[in-house]
């Protein structure tokens, strides 16, 4: 659906903001374009967070870093909600967490297997992320001669949000989520428009039941997501693809 649809349908059949006149006039609704937008992006964004839905490993902004010699931590994009993996060239890298990656005293544990990853080809082995700061850590850091031999560009695999948001200035644009769940979105736009604070608008009740609509629309499709990512892939004459 199209930016122009999505305000619609919000507009007209969930929120019935509607107008009598003959030719509506902006004046006419309790609730702008620019606001509702504003929830539909919101919705988008918290459709991606929850369902980790949008996955990418092509846009260079989001899931490309360059090393650099002797560096082991690198910023990632804020729009980066989770790492799934990462490699360079054609290695792909054993993830781990920051946690592992450090013992009581806040230093490299040379105690777990991490000792024997690394070294065995002059560049990292594994890649970590640290919540707390927004950045992607790699163990060991990369040589200089490494980085001369392959390029040295780190691919990530993420979860993310939009890379940017809708604007009503062009209403032919679509969410990057898929249409499939773009109605589930507008569950989470209405309940922000009707807990405004406007007490023309405000109906927490209503609103409540729309947010729970949304809470259990991403619900069942992260379960479909774990069932997907838990099946054994099976390769056979008779595996069924589907």
């Amino acid at each position: 659906m199209t930016l122009q649809e999505l305000l619609e349908e919000l507009r007209e059949n969930i929120l019935r903001d509607t107008s009598d006149a003959a030719t509506a006039d902006p004046g006419d609704y309790l609730l702008s374009d620019k606001s509702l937008v504003r929830y539909i992006n919101d919705a988008e964004v918290q459709f991606a967070k929850t369902t980790l839905c949008l996955r990418d490993e092509t846009t260079p902004a989001v899931c490309h870093v360059q090393l650099v010699a002797g560096q082991s931590e690198y910023d990632l994009d804020e729009r980066v909600l989770s790492l799934f993996g990462a490699r360079v060239g054609n290695r792909h890298l054993k993830r781990t967490t920051y946690a592992a990656m450090t013992n009581r005293r806040g230093d490299v544990s040379f105690a777990s297997p991490i000792e024997t990853w690394g070294h065995n080809h002059g560049g990292p082995a594994v890649v970590y992320t640290d919540r707390e700061d927004g950045r992607v850590g790699i163990y060991p850091a990369p040589s200089a001669e490494f980085i001369l031999s392959t390029g040295g560009l780190m691919v990530l695999r993420v979860a993310r949000k939009p890379l940017a948001p809708l604007v009503a200035s062009n209403l032919k644009a679509e969410p990057e989520v898929k249409s499939e769940y773009h109605l589930d979105m507008l569950e989470w736009a209405a309940w922000r428009a009707l807990r405004n604070h406007d007490h023309d608008v405000e109906n927490m009740a209503k609103a409540s039941a729309h947010k729970k609509r949304f809470v259990d629309a991403t619900r069942e499709l992260e379960v479909a997501a774990k069932r997907l990512l838990a099946q054994d892939i099976q390769f056979g004459v008779n595996t069924n693809w589907s």
